[in-house]
């Protein structure tokens, strides 16, 4: 009995163990499940997110690939327009340049106009005739040379020296006109714009030498200085502040042909990236007196040879 007593203590000994360790067991796999519950779980969720993502960022690459073919879409369209703003700008100024060389021809035609007529009331038919044939040659001369944006330096010559003629005849030979014109300059080859230099010697003649006593002498000199044409106009009159103050007695009398210039240069320079430059020097003897004015006219010199290239 004893031993049978002792056998059975041993055996519920073992039992005991042996549910303890199955128990331990149990809470082993069942940590081991919980883990690998916990592990499909977060794979899951981490595949769900990477295909989320993956399709984000396949969503992005397209949208960024539009967003790139859209920008260069814009900066074509931005470059086009550019082009044709300077285009139209190029054209617009070219217009305008037109239409101011245009304006030119009525203020020459009104002021030779006075002048036949002057001849006409003074019954000096010979006069008139000369007059008024010289008079057609100008105008067809000013006619055709406004019609380009650049002539030879040599048509433009021509044109002033017709010019400063029938003003010599108009005002009855009261002054003298010197011309200096530099071997360099080479006229036939040198391009310029029509009607840049009359206004200004208009200017000498009628605001300058025609309210002088004395002799009067206008000097006009071309030459080519490095990649520039020098055109200098001077005059021995009674100098610009002389000349304001009778204008300030007289009837109100703006310049036309000078303002019309001042414009066409603006525009000339904008239009083809130059610099057209005019100084103007009030001329003093050795006492100090006014003794006329100088005025220089600096264009960048333009070779046939370059605009036909």
């Amino acid at each position: 009995i004893q031993i049978l007593q002792t056998d059975k203590q041993k055996k519920d000994l073992e039992l005991q163990t042996t549910r303890i360790h199955l128990a331990k067991q149990r809470q082993v796999l069942i940590l081991i499940a919980l883990i690998l519950l916990a592990t499909a779980f977060l794979t899951i969720i981490l595949f769900r997110q990477y295909k989320s993502k993956k399709k984000t960022n396949e969503k992005l690459w397209y949208q960024n690939n539009k967003i790139g073919e859209q920008k260069k879409e814009l900066e074509k369209n931005l470059d086009y327009t550019n082009q044709l703003q300077e285009v139209l700008k190029d054209d617009l100024d070219h217009y305008m340049q037109l239409a101011l060389r245009k304006q030119m021809n009525p203020h020459f035609i009104f002021n030779s106009l006075n002048s036949i007529q002057s001849f006409i009331m003074q019954n000096d038919k010979l006069s008139a005739n000369i007059y008024l044939s010289k008079f057609a040659g100008l105008m067809r001369k000013v006619l055709e040379n406004s019609e380009h944006q650049l002539i030879s330096l040599s048509k433009e010559v021509e044109m002033l020296k017709l010019y400063i003629e029938l003003e010599e005849q108009r005002f009855d030979n009261k002054f003298i006109c010197n011309w200096n014109i530099s071997e360099n300059s080479n006229l036939s080859a040198h391009l310029i714009p029509p009607l840049i230099f009359q206004p200004y010697i208009e200017n000498a003649i009628w605001h300058g030498l025609l309210h002088k006593e004395g002799e009067r002498i206008l000097t006009i000199s071309i030459k080519k200085k490095e990649n520039h044409l020098l055109c200098s106009i001077e005059d021995n009159g009674i100098g610009r502040k002389a000349a304001a103050d009778i204008s300030k007695n007289k009837i109100k009398h703006e310049s036309l042909g000078t303002k019309i210039t001042q414009k066409r240069i603006q525009l000339i320079n904008s239009l083809n990236k130059t610099e057209i430059g005019i100084q103007y020097h009030d001329l003093s003897d050795s006492q100090g007196n006014p003794c006329g004015t100088l005025v220089e006219l600096i264009i960048p010199a333009t070779e046939m040879s370059i605009l036909e290239d």
